[in-house]
C-alpha cells in the first residue's frame, strides 16, 4: 500500500509494528528502495498529528 502511494511511510511502518529504521531496511531488503516523501503524505501525516492532538 505505501509504494501505491495509498498510504504514508509512517503509517505503514505503523501497521507493520517497525519502527522507521527497520520498516526502511525490510522496503530495501524487498523492493531495493526505501522510503520517499511525497508532499501529499506529508501533508496528510500533518494533519493526522494535528486531530490526535488534544
Amino acid at each position: 500500500m505505501y509504494h501505491a502511494g495509498k498510504i504514508s511511510f509512517a503509517s505503514a511502518a505503523h501497521i507493520a509494528g517497525l519502527s522507521f529504521e527497520a520498516f526502511n531496511d525490510r522496503l530495501i531488503e524487498h523492493f531495493d528502495q526505501g522510503y520517499r516523501i511525497a508532499d501529499q503524505c506529508v501533508l496528510e501525516d500533518i494533519a493526522t498529528v494535528d486531530d490526535l492532538k488534544l
